[in-house]
């Protein structure tokens, strides 16, 4: 080889492994998951979702679960809270930024990025959940990615199961499983400085927790979060 066909040599091998990643991320991820992401987030009592966390419904805030045996995870919670004083991009970094989740939610979350593909727009993630005594603690691994609709003006993460050798399963934890997930953050519409914030777990914890516990420590915890992020935006 010339070494002047390097170069041309060196796009051509990009643009293959472009490709190859392009390929790998449509088979984690779709136009059809984010579809069926806010499909799922518009659903009410008609689609078979009933209201949980009742104490838990007030400054905007709503939740809701739907059991589904025929699903791969039977038991699917989610919510709708305002996120005031925090604008959209803001949030999404907070939330998604490993380290800095890990200066505000740490007592709740620890979350690590796994290095899967620099080139992609799929990313790997390592969860660890402390949970309340006396549920032991869990964790997961999931790959995540995110777009921006500029039509909805929303920003939508998704989540799906993955899994890594580089984290195996640990006696310490519950290896938690997952189905299709989302966060939706929109601008507050009369309040750009602040977000609406729309998220769907779709998550297996496995062991003995009963779907009305679930419905219960999800409320509590989607509503201190909510508090956590804006205490953290109230001391910047």
């Amino acid at each position: 080889m010339l070494l002047g066909d390097v170069p041309k040599y060196a796009v051509l091998c990009h643009q293959f492994r472009r490709q190859a990643w392009t390929m790998a991320e449509g088979r984690l991820f779709s136009g059809t998951d984010f579809d069926r992401a806010f499909e799922l987030e518009r659903g009410r009592e008609k689609e078979g979702w009933h209201c949980t966390g009742g104490t838990y419904w007030h400054d905007g805030a709503e939740f809701w679960k739907m059991i589904d045996y025929n699903a791969d995870v039977s038991l699917h919670v989610k919510c709708t809270i305002p996120v005031k004083g925090v604008p959209l991009e803001k949030c999404y970094d907070l939330l998604t930024d490993p380290e800095m989740r890990n200066q505000w939610d740490k007592e709740y979350f620890e979350l690590e990025k796994i290095n899967w593909n620099q080139h992609s727009d799929v990313d790997m993630i390592y969860w660890k959940f402390h949970l309340p005594t006396p549920v032991k603690d869990r964790d997961m691994v999931q790959y995540v990615t995110s777009r921006w609709f500029p039509n909805q003006k929303a920003r939508a993460i998704l989540y799906k199961q993955g899994d890594d050798a580089r984290k195996p399963e640990s006696s310490e934890y519950i290896r938690m499983t997952t189905g299709l997930s989302y966060t939706i953050l929109r601008p507050m519409t009369d309040d750009p400085n602040s977000t609406v914030l729309s998220a769907l777990s779709n998550n297996d914890y496995h062991g003995w927790i009963l779907p009305c516990i679930m419905g219960y420590m999800y409320s509590r915890s989607m509503t201190s979060l909510k508090q956590r992020l804006q205490a953290y935006m109230g001391h910047q």
